[in-house]
């Protein structure tokens, strides 16, 4: 009986965590724990992005900006708020925390910077 409701509670659990991630619109970052999430949206709400839509982007999302794409250790996504604003944000694949937010109307950094990560040359035809 003891185990049966543990795996009940478990199960009941399981589905209420799965059902809070589906609403996030961050929860599309990949391997982002709840944590992870959590910290991602303090980081973007502190420099004033309040995430109505996110989603992943190309490695060369930025390549007007920074001069080439991003590394595969960089994960670009397109952030949209709820006042029509858009932005690349770039997490590190490793750490899960935000490296840069660029306003993509303006190319502006509205918080970090790509300081020592290496561009990779975008190929063109």
């Amino acid at each position: 009986m003891k185990k049966r409701f543990l795996a009940l509670l478990s199960a009941v659990v399981l589905c209420l965590a799965m059902a809070a991630c589906q609403g996030d619109p961050l929860s599309v970052i990949d391997r982002a724990t709840a944590d992870d999430l959590a910290t991602i949206r303090t980081t973007l709400e502190t420099c004033g992005v309040h995430v109505s839509t996110c989603e992943p982007a190309e490695a060369d999302a930025l390549a007007d900006v920074i001069g080439g794409a991003l590394p595969s250790a960089y994960a670009p996504y397109i952030v949209t708020d709820g006042e029509g604003g858009t932005f690349c944000m770039v997490i590190n694949t490793g750490t899960r925390m935000v490296t840069a937010v660029v306003d993509e109307d303006t190319g502006e950094f509205v918080f970090g910077g790509l300081n020592g990560v290496p561009v990779e040359p975008v190929e063109t035809e």
